[in-house]
C-alpha cells in the first residue's frame, strides 16, 4: 500500500511539472547547440542563467501559486523587471535604434538643468562623448562585450570635458516628459562621478524601472484585458526597448497608463474619481506633444458614460477639456516642428548620405489616388516586416545576422491572441461599438505613423514608404490586441500562467539566439 502511494504520488509530480521539465529539457538543448556554435564558455554561463529562470518560471505556472488572483500581479512584475534588466546589459551601448541620439539628448536635458549648455554647444564628459566618437557601427559582435568589460570603470578618473556641438536639440523636439529617468539617471551618475559605463547603464536600469512601475500600475487599473498589457509589455521589442535610452519607453509608458485609466473610466460604476479625472487630463497633455499620432487613444474619453459625471453639462466640459488640453500642448511645443510639414520647399532634403526631394502633403492633395497607391503598396511589400518586427524579430539596429527566424514570432502571436480572450477571471464582454473604436485609434496611429515617415523620410521618386518600423504600433498596441477579443470565445481556465510562461519562454529563446549569432 504504501509503495502505490509512493509511485502515484511519483507519476502525479511527473505530471503536474511536466512543463517545468519540457522547457528545461528544450533550454538546456539550445544552449549545448549554441555553445557548440560558438565555444564561448561566457555564454554557456549566460545560457545556464537563462535556463534556471525558464525553470523557475515554468515551474511557477505549474504550481497553486499563480492561481491566486493576488499574486499574478507581482509575477507580472518580478517577470518584468527580470527580463528587463537581462535587455538591459545584453546589448552594448549605442546598439539599440537612434540610441546615441537619445543617449546625448538625456546628456543635454541634464545639463540644461546644471546650466552647463550654452550657444556653443553643451558639456560632455570625454570619456562619455568617446563612446559615440570610437563607435565604428552599429552592429553587435563579440569585440563589444570585450570593450564594456576591458574599459569598464567604476568610478570617473579622467575629468577632462568637451563642449559637444555635434548634435542639435530642443525643448519642443526632444519630448523631456518621455526622458525623465535617463535624465535623472545622468544627473546622479555624474553627482556620483561614476564611470562611463555605469553611467550609460544606470540610464537604461532607471528607463527599464520606470517602464515597469507604469507597466505594473496600467495591469492594476485595467478593469479587464490585464494579460494583454503583460503579453505587450513582454514582447521581445518592448523589452528590447525598455532596456535602452529610447524615448518609446515614456511614450509607450503613457499610453498604457492612459488607455487603462480611460477604460477604467468607461467600464467602472458610480461618479468618477476626481484623481482619475486628474490622471486622464496631466496623462493627455503628456503625451500629447511628445508623438502627436499618439493623440488617438484621447479619443475614448468620448465614451465615458455621462452617468459618471454629476451632470450632463460636467461630463461634456470635461470630455471638451481632456480634448482641448492636448492640443494647447501640442501649439505650445510642437508647433514648429508640425507647421513645416506643410511648407513646399525647393531644398534637397537628407537622408543619411542621400539627398533628394521628399514627398509633400501637396502630393497627397493633387494626387490622391497615386497616394493611396504607395500606401496600400507599402503595406504590401513590407507587412511581414511591420509585424515581425513589432514582435521583435529583428532586434539591435536591424543587424541582419542576428534577426530570429519568423516561426520564432509564432509563439508571441497566439500569445496574444490568447490574452485578449475572456477566461475564468475575465468575463467582461466589450461591445462591438467599442471593439471598432478600439480598431479605428490602432488603425488612425498607424496611418499616421506611415504618413509621417512618407512626407519626412521618403523621396518622390521612390514607390513605397521609407522607414516605417513595426515598434511605431506598440504605445496603441493594448487597444489593437483588445479589438481581438470575441464576445463568443472564453477560455474556461485562467490564462495567466500559459501566456506568462509563453512570453517568457520565448524571450529567453530570442535572448539565446541574439547573443550567440553575435558572437559566434
Amino acid at each position: 500500500m504504501k509503495t502505490t502511494w509512493g509511485t502515484n504520488h511519483i507519476v502525479n509530480d511527473f505530471k503536474k511539472y511536466s512543463l517545468a521539465l519540457t522547457v528545461g529539457g528544450l533550454l538546456i538543448t539550445l544552449s549545448l547547440f549554441w555553445f557548440n556554435e560558438t565555444g564561448s564558455r561566457s555564454f554557456l554561463v549566460f545560457a545556464g542563467l537563462l535556463t534556471i529562470i525558464g525553470i523557475y518560471v515554468s515551474y511557477l505556472s505549474c504550481t497553486d501559486t499563480l492561481i491566486r488572483k493576488e499574486n499574478q500581479s507581482k509575477a507580472f512584475a518580478g517577470v518584468l523587471l527580470i527580463l528587463s534588466i537581462i535587455y538591459v546589459f545584453i546589448f552594448p551601448p549605442l546598439t539599440v535604434p537612434d540610441e546615441a541620439h537619445h543617449f546625448y539628448s538625456s546628456y543635454w536635458l541634464a545639463d540644461a538643468i546644471t546650466g552647463q549648455v550654452n550657444e556653443e554647444g553643451f558639456l560632455v564628459r570625454s570619456s562619455d562623448w568617446n563612446l559615440f566618437a570610437n563607435m565604428q557601427d552599429n552592429a553587435i559582435d563579440f569585440k563589444d562585450y570585450q570593450t564594456v568589460l576591458s574599459n569598464f570603470e567604476l568610478f570617473q578618473t579622467d575629468q577632462s570635458y568637451e563642449t559637444v556641438d555635434y548634435f542639435t536639440f530642443s525643448l519642443g523636439s526632444e519630448n523631456p516628459p518621455a526622458k525623465i529617468a535617463t535624465t535623472l539617471a545622468i544627473l546622479l551618475g555624474k553627482l556620483l562621478n561614476l564611470g562611463t559605463y555605469p553611467l550609460f547603464y544606470l540610464g537604461r536600469l532607471f528607463n527599464a524601472i520606470s517602464y515597469a512601475i507604469c507597466a505594473f500600475i496600467a495591469y492594476r487599473l485595467m478593469p479587464f484585458g490585464k494579460n494583454v498589457v503583460m503579453g505587450i509589455s513582454l514582447l521581445p521589442m518592448t523589452l528590447h526597448l525598455v532596456g535602452s535610452y529610447s524615448y518609446d519607453v515614456g511614450i509607450i509608458s503613457l499610453a498604457m497608463l492612459l488607455t487603462a485609466m480611460l477604460l477604467k473610466a468607461i467600464f467602472d460604476d458610480g461618479l468618477i474619481k476626481r484623481a482619475l479625472t486628474a490622471s486622464i487630463l496631466v496623462a493627455s497633455a503628456l503625451l500629447a506633444p511628445c508623438k502627436l499620432i499618439y493623440s488617438t487613444i484621447i479619443l475614448l474619453v468620448l465614451f465615458i458614460p455621462n452617468r459618471r459625471f454629476q451632470s450632463k453639462r460636467t461630463a461634456l466640459l470635461y470630455k471638451g477639456g481632456v480634448l482641448v488640453a492636448p492640443l494647447l500642448a501640442i501649439l505650445a511645443l510642437r508647433m514648429a516642428s508640425i507647421s513645416d510639414l506643410a511648407v513646399v520647399t525647393q531644398q534637397l532634403d537628407v537622408r543619411g548620405s542621400e539627398t533628394g526631394h521628399f514627398y509633400e502633403l501637396a502630393f497627397i492633395l493633387h494626387n490622391p489616388m497615386a497616394a493611396i497607391a504607395i500606401f496600400f503598396r507599402s503595406l504590401i511589400v513590407q507587412g511581414d516586416f511591420y509585424w515581425s518586427t513589432a514582435l521583435g524579430r529583428s532586434l539591435g539596429w536591424f543587424q541582419a545576422d542576428i534577426a530570429t527566424p519568423y516561426f520564432y514570432c509564432i509563439p508571441l502571436l497566439l500569445g496574444l491572441i490568447l490574452a485578449a480572450q475572456q477566461d475564468s477571471l475575465d468575463t467582461q464582454k466589450i461591445p462591438a461599438w467599442l471593439r471598432m473604436a478600439l480598431l479605428v485609434i490602432a488603425g488612425m496611429t498607424f496611418a499616421g505613423s506611415m504618413l509621417s515617415m512618407f512626407i519626412g523620410h521618403t523621396f518622390d521618386t521612390e514607390p513605397i514608404i521609407q522607414g516605417v518600423q513595426g515598434r511605431y504600433i506598440l504605445p496603441v498596441a493594448v487597444p489593437l490586441v483588445l479589438a481581438l477579443r470575441s464576445n463568443n470565445v472564453q477560455i474556461t481556465r485562467d490564462a495567466f500562467p500559459t501566456i506568462l510562461t509563453v512570453f517568457s519562454i520565448t524571450n529567453l529563446v530570442f535572448l539565446m539566439h541574439v547573443v550567440a549569432c553575435a558572437i559566434a
